[in-house]
């Protein structure tokens, strides 16, 4: 699918109302928050394609799973596949090989791709370049490190508790929110004037409602008094520290996304 970095002259055809329509309807949000202003165009198409690249992704590990031999040959093919197969169910156009377009697409795949293996490495606790890794990850997984060892040195959480025990939701989305973030941030040598803005945006979202899982988690672990109150004070404390400077991203580029569409023809 298309990149959604700015362009003056995208092509698009449909009236823009007709097309928010369409993109709203394909995109859930469920990391939106209460106070979200209405999503611009790059928004809501960024929340579309972001939707419609976990489609492909999802079909395309189906996929690989009933392959007995696997390679790069064969992964490729799969995903043009699969990629070509939603074109036809959204019921887009062919892209011509080597047009403009078709140089978008693949680079916004390969944009994608190389997100979503950071973000993988990142939850599997071995980031790819510890070197250049963003603050805020480093924060986040630190975090959720520190608080794992807590419950597991004082024995908060009982030896069978599920995933879904308050405090485990609490480390496990902290993970989450870090691997989002990774995804996110990976590359950001030319800040503000990144290459995909939307897809940042859109992740920089869900890793938001990660870290909203986990100030949930800390409250239901107060509620049923499963750990110290000063522990929670302050693990709620960074948590929202955490938060507040994802917060602080999305709406910078909100800003600039929003600057730039009322600048289009």
């Amino acid at each position: 699918f298309g990149t959604d970095q700015p362009s003056p002259n995208d092509g698009k055809t449909e009236a823009v109302s007709d097309l928010l329509d369409d993109l709203a309807e394909r995109a859930a949000a469920p990391d939106a928050d209460a106070d979200d202003p209405p999503p611009g165009l790059i928004e809501a198409e960024a929340e579309a394609d972001m939707a419609d690249f976990d489609l492909i992704r999802d079909r395309i590990n189906a996929r690989l799973n009933r392959v007995y031999e696997i390679d790069a040959e064969v992964h490729n093919q799969i995903a043009s596949e699969e990629r070509e197969r939603l074109r036809r169910e959204r019921g887009l156009p062919e892209i011509e090989p080597d047009s403009p377009e078709w140089d978008d697409a693949e680079a916004y795949w390969l944009n994608e791709v190389e997100a979503t293996t950071v973000e993988l490495f990142e939850a599997d606790l071995t980031p790819i370049d510890d070197e250049h890794r963003h603050p805020l990850v480093e924060r986040a997984q630190a975090l959720s490190l520190q608080l794992a060892e807590d419950i597991e040195n004082y024995g908060w959480a009982t030896e069978h508790a599920t995933t879904e025990h308050p405090l485990h939701e609490v480390t496990n989305s902290l993970c989450t929110a870090a691997a989002k973030l990774a995804g996110a941030l990976f590359n950001t040598d030319f800040w503000p004037e990144v290459c995909y803005p939307g897809p940042m945006l859109v992740r920089l979202k869900r890793a938001r409602s990660a870290l909203n899982d986990a100030r949930d988690g800390l409250q239901a672990a107060r509620n049923e008094q499963l750990a110290p109150t000063d522990w929670i004070d302050q693990s709620e404390a960074a948590v929202q520290a955490i938060r507040q400077d994802v917060q602080g991203l999305i709406d910078e580029i909100r800003t600039s996304l929003r600057a730039w569409e009322d600048q289009r023809p």
